[in-house]
């Protein structure tokens, strides 16, 4: 028993040496900002991507581009066309792109509301449409789906 005491007594208890300081402060609020300022500097530049980049609406229906126009136009433009199922119809406004109608039953892509951003899309898979924003010269390096793929 009075071996086990003597042990008990000679464990040192530990305490750390390290201090925070006000430089630590200010080197942690650095990081913090930088951070944050590379989030944003990839949230713009690559989810809008370049402010002066004209984007074009394509719809397609069984992988045949049916309507195909600028997305900046300032005057509505609605098209009506028929998928497998029925009517679809198409509005494009404000820089925005929306499937406003469609004779399927389960309403899912009038319900998905208006798109405006390069690579986003509305999918009616009864009728096999896809109506989708890219950018008017081809190229898609301003996607977001490509940055992640890459």
């Amino acid at each position: 028993m009075r071996i086990l005491r003597e042990k008990r007594e000679t464990k040192k208890i530990y305490t750390p040496t390290f201090r925070f300081c006000a430089a630590d402060a200010v080197a942690i609020a650095g990081v913090i900002l930088l951070a944050g300022l590379s989030a944003l500097y990839v949230y713009r530049t690559f989810l809008f991507g370049s402010p002066s980049q004209s984007l074009e609406v394509i719809f397609t229906i069984d992988g045949k581009t049916v309507y195909s126009v600028p997305l900046q136009s300032n005057e509505v433009q609605t098209f009506t066309t028929t998928g497998d199922l029925g009517s679809i119809t198409v509005t494009v406004r404000d820089g925005e792109a929306a499937i406003t109608a469609a004779d399927c039953p389960d309403q899912i892509c009038v319900r998905t509301g208006r798109i405006s951003t390069v690579g986003q899309a509305v999918v009616c898979l009864p009728n096999h449409a896809v109506l989708r924003i890219e950018p008017a010269d081809g190229s898609e390096t301003s996607s977001a789906y490509d940055i992640m793929a890459n």
